[in-house]
Order: structure tokens, then C-alpha cells, then sequence
């Protein structure tokens, strides 16, 4: 069932009577079209829009079905079949069937944007196809050891097939033209805007729920974020520092919540070899210095993380040594004691002079062919605040070094399209994934460059690893695979790991409850769909929701209120059943 809206990058006020459920965040959504958007704001909306086939749980993060009810792999590993529900309908009414899953799938291996963001779940597969309306089968040419999880939205077949690669840029799938089928609907909104807003779809089948619109609203500064919500304007805060949070936790009604984030990174990166990806020539105009691994796995020891911590993050965070973070501990590999990451710009300097750099008469660091270094260029974003902290800092320790550097900020669009040019020495950003470490490895492989990598990144020896542990299907050499791939990420140094952040949030439990943290004790608030399904408005003795004066929440009649506390348990026992898709290691996942 659509829903009229009078513009697409307004949002609307709710209808009177209605419960809204407001969040803040800094966080911009970079594309409401799910085969363009890479930020993490965008990918949680994408999840409240579309169903996937499969999900993670809440509760461990094991995988759990969706769309699909249930899967089998054959003998061989070649071939996988899918059971999808039945009734389903997308939001214009018409069936959501299995073609539709066949139709999104041969169009993410068929190359274009799509593949670049979701390919990496689909490796090896060769086809999709649809038998009946209830079945999708899976051809493989070799072994996927990321299958049977395909957290890649579903889109409409009857849509998307009249909008060609070419086309997809100018498609914004914005209001009045969406079609999809998640729990909620987008009504309002336009990448880029200050806030967009969406409804709850009352036919789900995974069951209606309990808020009837959600709206996001982008803050350009934390502390308008943190006012926001202590008048009642907003009822969630997400991005917040571990001081606003323990302040927010003292009030009445607030409740704050610092969770421990999984599969989540922060990373100073380099240009290691920007080029055309066409003819191999060189592009942009890194400097020569971060060319070099050895100069890069000299920095190493140049930055304190731990500092990083306690400046940037307020504490909100732990120093981080590889891309596979804690939580994945089968995969993680750990350096050997006297290779670790430990503050010791003694030792940085001991490896750059060994490298060939040597500080000339001025006390410059020059490069390894007696040339002056030009100075590093810095980028910061200034959205995050701990990201130009980090670059302050790393700015001062490359002084300590002899190497002199400027700091500039630019937001997260500009920085991705400088990126993509070449121009650029260093920047600080960060990661988060879901499902798999696959989900963040893939992106250092020779085929990402000019696609999702980042940092120009290419090791033949690290692709054959790539592709060996993406077709093995015994978890213990897997895990070796892998462990060995961080090792060679670790010597090469195209990132240099900094911390791994915690998530600062806080809500207004006064009014709201049911915010379920991901995976359960202590992870993360709100990350997707199923824990939006699961948050509830307070009622008081009448039965009406609890709202503040200049609240965003509006009192629901009566008779509603009764309706959704009828149906908590059962939307609960099925919220445990929903996840998250994919990690922002779609880039997904860009923090």
C-alpha cells in the first residue's frame, strides 16, 4: 500500500494520533537507491525498506532466516536451494515472489554498481534461477564459503528491471516512487537532507510495528544532538562521546547506553598506489613516501592508540591491532610480541632509517633517493570529531619524525570522490561488518581498486589467499587462510588500525522501551530492522502514550495503544529472529 506524500525531500508531519519515534544522528544517507549507498545510515535503511533472504540474530548474531525459510547446499557445494515465504506483496500490492529474489541476484553478478556493493556475497555464483514461486536455486562454479547468508536487499523486479546500470544514478528511489516490502516504508527524505522519514507498513509479515512513523534527523554537532534530546525532540542519540552520554544517564528519563560494537574499526589510511584501472598508468598524485610499505609499516610504532583513545575517543574506545575485529576471535590473528603495535617512536624512527630515510641538515626526513618529502597530506572528516583529534595527533608524531604535514577536513562525499582520483597521501575513516570477516577482506583485493578500496591496495599473494578462503569449506583452514591474509595486511600496511570505537548512545526511556541491544548484553542499540520492530511507547494508566511537552512523541488513542500492547510478546519472540544485514563492509559499511 503506498503512501502519498506532497514532496520527496520534505518531511512530513504525522498524522495526529499517530506514534512517532524520532533519532538523531550525524550521519547522512548517501543514496536511498540500495545498489549506490555505502554509508552505514544508508544500509540501515535500506534494511527497514527491503527484506533480505537471511538475517543475523540479535541475540548471538547466528544466522536466521528472512525471506527465506529455510536453505540446503548440495553434495558438492555447487548448488543451493532456497524456500521462500508465501503471501508476500510488495507495497504497490503486487507479489513478491521468487523471481523477484532471482531477478535482484543475477542482476548484483551481472556486474555494475550492484556488484560492487553486494557482489562479494554472491562470489562463485554462476546464475540464479526461480522453479516455482516458493524456490530459489543458486549455480555455483566453485565452493562459497560465506553461503548460506545473502543479507542483500530484495528489490522489485517489476521496477528495477526498467532502470538500467546507466540510468541508476539519476534513480534516487525517493518518494512517491518507492516500492518495497520491509516493516517500514520511506515517505520523506532525499540523500543528503536533514532528516527523512518513514512509516510502519502494517501488512509485514514478520508483524506490524509498534511505532507508526520513524523519522531521522541528521545533527551537523553532537551537542545539538544531546539538547535535542533532553528537550524531547528526539528520542534516540546515536555518535555521542562516553562524557555526553554518562551527563544524558544522570537526567530522569534518559538512559544511557555505551555498548561494545562489533565487527567496527577506525583505521588511518594510505594511498598505496592509486592507477587507471583501464591501462594500469598512474593516477593522482600521492606522495612517493606512503608508496612504500616499508615507510608505512614504520608508523606503526609512531602512533599511540592508546592516546588516540583517551584524546579522540574520550575512552569511548580500544587500540585495535587487524581489520578482524575481537569478536570474530576464530579468525583473528594476533602479530608476533616484538612486531606489536605498541607507542614506541624510537623504533619508527629505527625502521624508516633502515628504509632509506634519513633526516637531512634542516632535520627534515627526506625520501630514500636524498629527496625533500613534501609534506603528507591529512585528511580528516568533519563530521566526526574524533577523526580530526586523530589527525592532529598523528600530525604532531610526524613532526617527532622529521616529517612535516597539514591537516584538512572535507566531508564524507568529497572524500570518496578525492578517493577515487588519486589525490590524496592519508585519511582517517572507519569500518563495520556483520556476518563475515569476507565482508572486509574483499575490499583489499587487486579487483576492488576503483571500486570500494580505499586504499589502492594489490597483493597477488594476498588474492590467492582471498579466493582459497572464500571456496573452503573447512572452517579450521579457513581460519588459517585468513589469519595469514591479516599477517600480509599487517607487513604491507595500507592501514594503520588506530582503535576500536565503542557506541556511545542514550534514549528517552521515559516515553520508550524495548531497545534491544545487538548481540546481546552489551552490543549496539537500533542497528537494524529487528531491533526497530521491537521498540514500544510507554503508556500510562489510561492506555495513552507518554509524551513531554515539545516532545516528538504524540499521544496514540486508546484503542491503538491497547492493539500494539496486545501484540508485544509476540513481536518480541519475533524480533529475536530478525538481523542485521550486512556489515557496512558493504562498506557496507563506512562509519
Amino acid at each position: 500500500m503506498g503512501i502519498p506524500v506532497s514532496s520527496a525531500t520534505a518531511a512530513t508531519e504525522p498524522p495526529i494520533g499517530k506514534t512517532t519515534f524520532t533519532v538523531g544522528t550525524t550521519s547522512q544517507v548517501d543514496s536511498f537507491n540500495p545498489l549506490l549507498g555505502i554509508e552505514s545510515s544508508a544500509t540501515l535503511v535500506y534494511d527497514l525498506m527491503y527484506d533480505s533472504l537471511t538475517q543475523d540474530s540479535n541475540k548471538d548474531l547466528s544466522l536466521q532466516p528472512r525471506l527465506a525459510t529455510s536453505w540446503s547446499r548440495s553434495a558438492d557445494g555447487l548448488t543451493w536451494t532456497y524456500h521462500i515465504r508465501s503471501g508476500l506483496k510488495w507495497s504497490d500490492g503486487k507479489p513478491l515472489t521468487s523471481k523477484d529474489v532471482a531477478y535482484t541476484l543475477n542482476r548484483v553478478i551481472s556486474g555494475g554498481p550492484a556488484q560492487a556493493n553486494w557482489g562479494n556475497f554472491l562470489t562463485s555464483v554462476t546464475k540464479v534461477t526461480a522453479p516455482d514461486e516458493k524456490t530459489v536455486l543458486l549455480h555455483l562454479d566453485h565452493p562459497n564459503a560465506t553461503l548460506p547468508a545473502i543479507p542483500i536487499p530484495i528489490i522489485p523486479e517489476h521496477v528495477w528491471s526498467h532502470i538500467s546500470d546507466s540510468q541508476l544514478t539519476s534513480f534516487p528511489n525517493t518518494p512517491p516512487n518507492v516500492v518495497s516490502s520491509g516493516p517500514f516504508r520511506l515517505v520523506a527524505g532525499a540523500a543528503g537532507s536533514s532528516t527523512y522519514q518513514l512509516e510502519a507498513n502494517p501488512n509485514y509479515w514478520g508483524g506490524r510495528p509498534k511505532i507508526d512513523t520513524l523519522r531521522f534527523r541528521v545533527f551537523k554537532a553532537l551537542d545539538t544532538e544531546v539538547q535535542a534530546l533532553v528537550k524531547g525532540e528526539i528520542d534516540f542519540a546515536d555518535g555521542l562521546s562516553p562524557l555526553q552520554v554518562r551527563a544524558l544517564a544522570s537526567r530522569p528519563g534518559i538512559t544511557g547506553w555505551p555498548a561494545i560494537q562489533s565487527g567496527v574499526f577506525d583505521e588511518i589510511a594510505f594511498n598505496t598506489g592509486s592507477i587507471d584501472t583501464k591501462t594500469g598508468a598512474r593516477i593522482g598524485d600521492p606522495n612517493p613516501a606512503v608508496l612504500d610499505p616499508k615507510f608505512r609499516y614504520a608508523l606503526n610504532t609512531a602512533i599511540d592508540r592508546a592516546k588516540i583513545a583517551k584524546l579522540a575517543f574520550m575512552g569511548g574506545a580500544k587500540p585495535a591491532t587487524t581489520v578482524v575485529t575481537p569478536d570474530f576471535s576464530k579468525f583473528v590473528w594476533e602479530p608476533p610480541r616484538a612486531d606489536a603495535p605498541r607507542y614506541d617512536p624510537a623504533k619508527a624512527a629505527e625502521l624508516l632509517t633502515a628504509a632509506g630515510y634519513k633526516r637531512g641538515h634542516d632535520g627534515k626526513l627526506r625520501l630514500p633517493n636524498g629527496a625533500p618529502m613534501e609534506p603528507l597530506r591529512l585528511i580528516a572528516r568533519p563530521e566526526d570529531s574524533s577523526s580530526l583529534t586523530t589527525m592532529e595527533l598523528l600530525k604532531e608524531w610526524l613532526g617527532n619524525l622529521g616529517i612535516d604535514s597539514t591537516v584538512t577536513s572535507m566531508d564524507s562525499t568529497k572524500l570518496q570522490n578525492v578517493i577515487l582520483s588519486g589525490d590524496y597521501d592519508i585519511f582517517e575513516w572507519g569500518w563495520s561488518y556483520a556476518e563475515d570477516p569476507d565482508a572486509m577482506l574483499i575490499y583489499f583485493t587487486c579487483g576492488q581498486r576503483g571500486l570500494l578500496s580505499d586504499s589502492w591496495y594489490c597483493n597477488s599473494e594476498y588474492d590467492k589467499l582471498y579466493t582459497a578462503q572464500k571456496q573452503q569449506l573447512d572452517p579450521a583452514e579457513r581460519s588459517e587462510q585468513i589469519k595469514k591474509m591479516q599477517a600480509i595486511l599487517y607487513r604491507d600496511a595500507p592501514y594503520l588500525l588506530t582503535v576500536y570505537p565503542m557506541s556511545e548512545q542514550a534514549y528517552r526511556s521515559d516515553r520508550f522501551h524495548g531497545l534491544n541491544p545487538k548481540p546481546m548484553p552489551n552490543g549496539s542499540l537500533l542497528l537494524d530492522a529487528a531491533s526497530y520492530l521491537t521498540v514500544a511507547p510507554n503508556v500510562d494508566a489510561h492506555g495513552s502514550a507518554i509524551a513531554l511537552k515539545g516532545s516528538s512523541g504524540s499521544t496514540e488513542n486508546t484503542n491503538l495503544i491497547a492493539i500494539v500492547g496486545a501484540g508485544l510478546a509476540v513481536l518480541i519472540a519475533a524480533g529475536w529472529a530478525f538481523a542485521r544485514r550486512r556489515g557496512k563492509a558493504t562498506a557496507g559499511d563506512r562509519e
